[in-house]
């Protein structure tokens, strides 16, 4: 016999099963990873101490390799996880070779995933500028780097932003950014393989790349004598004789009358009349002895002075003031001069100019904890990019969105401890009733005889309902018979009769 125990460790290892299933596929990486030469960075995080990544001196927050609390992970994925809020992070690494912007595609990709909501902090990835010098363990909020991509939020201003940056996700399950950049100057903004924003890098961030032209003189100040007042108080408008500024807003309404039954002199509360003092009641030690104060039921309509409901004083016309007229000499909206910018400059081609990057950082303050980020990839190819997120991203996605996609296995998975639970409480069921007979039968053959008389009881339903439709045909034709009679000719009304008692056989 099968005990419950051992069917719910069989459920465990069908859910355990599953997990190494995609973590199979997931162990394909190295070996398939090493196919795109389009790879300049890649980083999976397998190694528990992930070693070539260093905390920057500075920062109270601490990464870690592992998992976050999320319920559904693949068996042996990892990632590097900010585990505490209301913490500064600053984690980096150096390539091995500086990434140089040729002519040539450039693709930045990365999974991250909230296991908490994000209200505040940061989830983007710094790759920071070559040439400078740079260690991981003296990354600084303003160590320079070359692009920061990723979702922000309560982020500052002092940054190149999208002027229209595509949504955060946040529903706890691991998302793919990808971020292409073309020699054309020209970008493309990817979120789960799907295109999500897309622009150019001359027209579409704010500020621009290209500072403007003209600026305002900051020497330049408003002459005294500027009017930029539009309108004025008409000054010949005179108050008009009738204008009554005494009138109040809201009166008494003159045609309401006190209700019937309302009482003047009563109070709306009143000690219980009905009270009683009880037996054991002692002054000394209890006090002078209070009745409860209850509601007066001769006020169900009201008591105290009656006073009649406010209503909109139709007199009332308030403080007069003069109306507004067109200002004669109103100049207009005062701005500055302009003066050229001494800091202009044009670049027509930003991406060729682009700084060599020489790091990733991840470098943000956050308020959640348990942001996780994992399979960061630098590349040439969007193509491999995107590719390769079938064997990673991909994976992890249909991985975790299993329970809302598939049906009986879904709530298996959204339903385990139920499950198991009912599971046992089933079979400890059956061993009783077995035990209190002196038999342990076989929890297959149980099973097998249940799916039996399920069908059986099905069937049976199936013929009730066929019986119960022959005899609605048989009613309804014999209805119909019955109604061609009566249509009929006066002198065969008997034999039709008759004929109308016989019930027609099933089509």
């Amino acid at each position: 016999m099968v005990t419950s125990m051992g069917l719910a460790c069989r459920l465990l290892a069908i859910f355990a099963a599953v997990g190494r299933m995609y973590a199979e596929e997931t162990s394909e990486y190295e070996s398939i990873i090493s196919r795109f030469e389009s790879v300049a960075f890649y980083e999976p995080f397998d190694d528990s101490e992930a070693p070539r990544w260093s905390n920057a001196a500075g920062y109270d927050g601490k990464y870690m390799i592992g998992n976050g609390s999320s319920q559904l992970q693949i068996e042996g994925e990892q990632g590097l996880i900010l585990p505490e809020p209301a913490k500064r992070y600053g984690v980096s690494t150096l390539l091995e070779n500086e990434f140089y912007f040729q002519n040539q595609e450039f693709v930045f990709q990365y999974e991250v995933r909230l296991h908490q909501f994000l209200q505040c902090g940061g989830a983007y990835v710094k790759l920071l500028r070559g040439g400078e010098g740079f260690s991981p363990e003296s990354l600084t909020d303003s160590t320079p780097y070359t692009i920061m991509f990723g979702p922000d939020k309560c982020g500052n201003s002092n940054k190149h932003h999208l002027k229209n940056p595509p949504g955060i996700m946040q529903d706890r399950e691991t998302h793919l950014y990808t971020l292409a950049l073309r020699r054309n100057n020209t970008f493309g903004i990817f979120i789960d393989t799907k295109l999500a924003a897309k622009g150019s890098l001359l027209s579409d961030f704010e500020p621009p790349i290209n500072p403007p032209k003209y600026i305002n003189d900051p020497a330049d100040t408003k002459p005294l004598d500027w009017v930029d007042e539009k309108e004025i108080p008409d000054p010949d408008a005179e108050k008009p004789k009738d204008w009554d500024e005494t009138q109040s807003q809201m009166i008494p309404d003159p045609k309401a009358t006190k209700p019937e039954g309302w009482v003047d002199d009563a109070a709306l509360q009143i000690p219980d009349p009905g009270a009683v003092r009880p037996a054991d009641w002692d002054d000394e030690e209890d006090g002078q002895f209070q009745p409860l104060i209850i509601d007066n039921p001769a006020c169900k309509v009201g008591c105290g002075e009656w006073k009649p409901p406010q209503i909109p004083n139709p007199l009332y016309k308030g403080k007069w003031s003069a109306p507004m007229i067109p200002n004669p000499e109103y100049k207009g909206e005062w701005v500055p001069r302009q003066i050229e910018n001494v800091g202009y400059f044009e670049e027509k081609d930003p991406y060729s100019h682009l700084p060599p990057i020489a790091g990733v950082g991840i470098e943000v303050w956050t308020m959640q904890g348990e942001i996780e980020f994992d399979n960061i990839w630098m590349g040439t190819s969007l193509d491999h990019a995107l590719e390769f997120s079938t064997l990673s991203w991909k994976v992890k996605h249909d991985f975790e969105t299993f329970d809302k996609n598939q049906g009986f296995y879904g709530f298996i998975f959204k339903n385990l401890i139920a499950v198991i639970g009912t599971a046992f409480i089933g079979l400890a069921t059956i061993y009783c009733i077995c035990c209190a007979r002196g038999t342990q039968p076989d929890v297959d053959q149980v099973i097998a005889e249940q799916v039996i008389r399920a069908k059986r009881e099905h069937k049976a339903k199936i013929d009730r309902l066929k019986a119960e439709l022959r005899k609605i045909e048989e009613m309804e034709k014999k209805q119909a018979g019955a109604d061609g009679n009566i249509e009929g000719e006066e002198d065969k009304e008997g034999k039709e009769d008759e004929d109308s008692d016989e019930i027609p056989p099933l089509s």
